[in-house]
């Protein structure tokens, strides 16, 4: 995919010399380049936040601080190292490209982890003969004990079983089908990023829809070999999503046969080194598999850059390596291979480009390029009797961001009866899987709401700042239901899309949109309003929408599996970033809030939502979608929030803060939300959900119950066909704090003839307008009881001073019991404690520690799921 991305594996840094005597030997020390090196500007630089987040504020006190039990270690913490930059002659972190080392070295931030054949010393600003060429680290020696950045890049979610819902959302669902999607991580590619520790932004075009994504491929990172980033793991993985690395060989980027060096090492047997050290990385790290991008050879013969037979060789000893493991996460590892212009098309049984497909012979997934479709292949899949779920088409969403929500994907994954007639004459039986180049995906209409938002405004003001990059990532969050969801926002029966690789201008698509404020109207004329969001003309539907979830069926997490294991199941529907951060104990109660706090960390992701958004209403007994200008949709709420930073919620219309507006509801109405989808066929289950209604005359001594009548609706099937909605009401309601009310079930039964597959709510409205959130969910077969986690000690690698104020910390710590969901970080400044950040593994970063005197105070919090903690262990550091 040579036109898609940009290396930056070619480092050249500009070095200085030192003259000893009469003879110029060069720099032998990486002193001189690195002091050298200018301050590193959070707020400015693309590699940073974009935003200038303070990391310790008023808004982020500890205020309940005599409700918290401090437990004070008496160790004596001393920093490991502490300097004014990142020496590399004493710390290793493997391999970097230009970008992250100039970053690090003046910050101390953990890099997430690529690799090449390796760096010379020379980029680190070496220049004498006798050191510069040579390596200063290798991937041959990737799992190096002393690099201090590999325990960031480590997965610490094992990934959940899955299975397909126990009931279609729509009949076209193919359970045939697989989709992978390739997909950017943040809003500037590159290992610099490092999301692997969280950012201060909230929107990092973070995606959310893992139900209908078979595979995850991360295109993320730079590197010739990238392990996914951790925090993309760790989101995949709580929702039973498959996550792939990238190794990525391409000679139209530049790739030398000098830069293969070390990945072309062989055994003794004969076989590639690299070959284990995939394997190696696929299981230390956490992930699920790779995807390889086979362009070493440019437009060159075979053989040019890499040895001939090369990407065969690979392939077929990482499959033959892994299936004779006995090792079961070994053996389930998977392989992906793509190579520019590959496809199965033949003449007579002749494939014409026999290397693709000698070199696909092994692997798991064979992918096509752009523009190939099941006509091109069936033939060859045919006459070889290829697995056709192995074989995926290849959509450029990245050339269209357009095509979200109305293209017809059936397009790239049946087989035409005749390819001169466009619409549904699909010969559905020669087809293939799905996978899109989604790039930015929906993260792109993200970056243009960014624009629309600060039209005129003073970006320089942080609240205007965050409101805007909160607007994005509800965009975004919008516009990725809608990729799967189709443009209308629900599923339908009656969906068709747009079958011509057309282009639409995103921007008027979300000015198009009724369900986003941007502050404009649409001329009457516009293309975009006229002929794709013509709602108006259609009874409040778009005539083209569809989405992937038409052809792909849901996963869910909610299965009899899980459930033996885990014994519950609860989510807070946390995407992994907001605005503030909200910490509650079992009773519902506010035991810790910091506000005007930017954050992303997506390894603090839950189980998401199946279905965003299937609300319908009920007429004459009949579902009906509800219209996309009716004034009730569904949306993710980044400030009414109930634990972590946001909820999911109905309502009206995004507003430009990124708020929800109140949501219209008609009175004598039925409204039925479903929000999970399940496959559970045993044992009973207590079941409960945590719910606010609001609107603007809401006080403290509004109920529930003036707003709505509530009640549960369980779907059931007996044969994965016929459904039957059976509505429940609560057991138990139980008012909480903030106008939050928990709802109850104390037991629904399961069994093979009952199969729950849908869990949701029904909604009886009592007023016309007002806003429904839900901020919890919960599925339990049995209470869980979690030992209580002791924070046993405290270290800090290294401490980066550049000047007198400020201080970037790197901190990890041991813990007894470590059963939590995710640790929170407390610094202690001016007799006051203020949250500065929060991490799922037992490491933290922080830059820009406002610090006085020579003693740093630190405390760390556990918080699990299921049981409280007013415990902080505080540890001191001695400068």
């Amino acid at each position: 995919m040579k036109k898609l991305i940009n290396f930056l594996l070619s480092i050249s840094i500009f070095s200085t010399t030192i003259t000893v005597t009469s003879c110029n030997i060069g720099e032998t020390s990486t002193k001189n380049y690195l002091s050298s090196l200018k301050d590193f500007d959070w707020a400015n630089d693309s590699r940073g936040y974009d935003i200038d987040v303070p990391t310790v504020d008023n808004s982020y006190q500890l205020t309940n601080s005599n409700n918290i039990n401090f437990i004070d270690s008496d160790q004596e913490v001393k920093p490991e190292f502490i300097g004014s930059y990142f020496d590399y002659d004493v710390l290793n972190t493997n391999f970097k490209e230009k970008a992250s080392l100039t970053k690090q070295a003046v910050t101390g931030s953990p890099i997430n982890k690529i690799y090449s054949s390796g760096n010379f010393w020379s980029d680190f600003g070496v220049t004498s003969k006798a050191r510069k060429g040579l390596r200063a680290n290798t991937i041959l020696d990737w799992k190096n004990p002393s690099d201090i950045d590999y325990k960031y890049g480590v997965s610490a979610k094992k990934i959940q079983k899955r299975t397909k819902t126990a009931l279609k959302a729509v009949s076209s669902q193919d359970e045939r089908i697989s989709f992978g999607d390739i997909r950017d991580h943040s809003r500037i590619n590159g290992s610099f990023q490092a999301t692997n520790m969280g950012t201060k932004n909230i929107f990092e075009k973070s995606i959310s829809n893992f139900q209908y994504r078979d595979y995850i491929f991360d295109w993320g990172q730079h590197g010739n070999i990238s392990p996914p980033a951790a925090d993309v793991i760790e989101a995949g993985h709580i929702n039973g999503t498959p996550v792939f690395g990238l190794m990525f060989f391409s000679a139209y980027g530049g790739l030398t046969r000098n830069d293969m060096q070390d990945l072309i090492e062989k055994n003794n047997d004969g076989t590639y080194k690299i070959v284990d050290i995939l394997i190696d990385m696929a299981v230390n790290y956490g992930f699920d598999g790779w995807f390889l991008n086979d362009e070493a050879n440019g437009g060159w013969p075979n053989g040019t850059v890499t040895p001939a037979n090369y990407a065969y060789d690979v392939v077929k000893q990482y499959k033959e390596k892994t299936q004779s493991s006995n090792n079961d996460v070994i053996k389930n590892l998977k392989i992906l291979y793509y190579k520019d212009g590959g496809t199965l098309n033949a003449t007579n049984g002749v494939p014409s480009d026999g290397e693709f497909a000698k070199n696909s012979e092994y692997a798991d997934i064979i992918q096509t390029d752009f523009r190939v479709t099941p006509n091109n292949n069936v033939n060859y899949i045919q006459k070889h009797n290829i697995n056709k779920n192995r074989v995926h088409s290849l959509v450029d969403l990245a050339l269209s961001y357009g095509y979200i929500g109305s293209f017809d994907w059936r397009n790239f994954v049946y087989a035409k009866k005749d390819e001169n007639v466009e619409g549904s004459n699909y010969d559905k039986e020669n087809y293939q899987s799905l996978s899109s180049f989604s790039g930015s995906g929906s993260g792109e209409y993200g970056s243009q709401a960014f624009q629309i938002a600060n039209q005129n405004v003073d970006l320089s003001d942080y609240k205007q700042r965050m409101n805007s990059y909160v607007y994005a990532q509800q965009v975004a969050n919008q516009y990725e239901s809608y990729m799967f969801s189709g443009l209308n926002g629900d599923l339908s029966e009656n969906d068709n899309g747009i079958s011509s690789l057309g282009y639409s201008n995103i921007r008027t698509m979300i000015m198009a949109d009724p369900r986003i404020d941007t502050g404009k109207s649409v001329p009457d004329d516009d293309n975009v309003y006229n002929n794709l969001y013509d709602f108006e003309k259609n009874q409040g539907y778009i005539s083209k929408s569809f989405g992937i979830g038409n052809i792909i069926q849901e996963f869910t997490t909610l299965n009899d599996e899980n459930l033996d294991e885990q014994k519950s199941i609860k989510s807070n529907f946390s995407l992994g970033n907001g605005v503030k951060f909200i910490d509650r104990n079992n009773d519902g109660k506010i035991i810790g809030e910091a506000n005007n706090y930017l954050w992303t960390n997506r390894r603090l992701t839950d189980l998401l939502p199946t279905y965003t958004y299937d609300i319908k209403f009920i007429e004459n007994d009949i579902y009906k979608n509800l219209p996309i200008n009716a004034g009730l949709n569904g949306f993710y709420d980044y400030y009414d929030v109930y634990k972590k930073g946001n909820s999911i919620a109905l309502g009206s219309k995004l507003n430009m803060d990124g708020s929800i507006s109140d949501a219209t509801w008609v009175t004598n109405k039925i409204y039925d939300w479903n929000i999970m989808g399940s496959n559970l066929s045993k044992d009973d289950y207590s079941l409960s959900f945590i719910l606010k209604a609001s609107d603007n005359t809401t006080n403290q001594d509004s109920t529930l119950d003036s707003f709505a009548d509530l009640s549960f609706i369980n779907t059931y099937t007996s044969d994965g066909k016929n459904e039957k909605v059976i509505e429940i009401k609560p057991d138990e309601i139980v008012k909480l704090q903030n106008g939050w009310y928990k709802i109850s079930l104390n037991k629904i039964s399961t069994n093979r003839s009952n199969i729950l597959a849908k869990i949701g709510l029904r909604i009886n409205p009592k007023k016309e307008s007002f806003k429904l959130n839900i901020g919890e969910f919960n599925l339990s077969k049995a209470k869980i009881d979690i030992p209580n986690n002791e924070i046993l000690s405290l270290k800090s690698e290294a401490i980066i001073k550049r000047n007198d104020d400020y201080l970037n910390v790197r901190l990890s710590w041991e813990a007894k019991n470590d059963m939590s969901d995710f640790y929170e970080v407390y610094y202690y400044l001016d007799n006051k404690w203020y949250r500065v950040g929060e991490s799922s593994i037992k490491a933290a970063y922080f830059p820009n520690i406002p610090f006085r005197g020579d003693e740093l105070k630190f405390g760390i919090k556990y918080i699990n799921k299921f049981n409280d903690s007013n415990d902080i262990k505080t540890f001191k550091i001695k400068l």
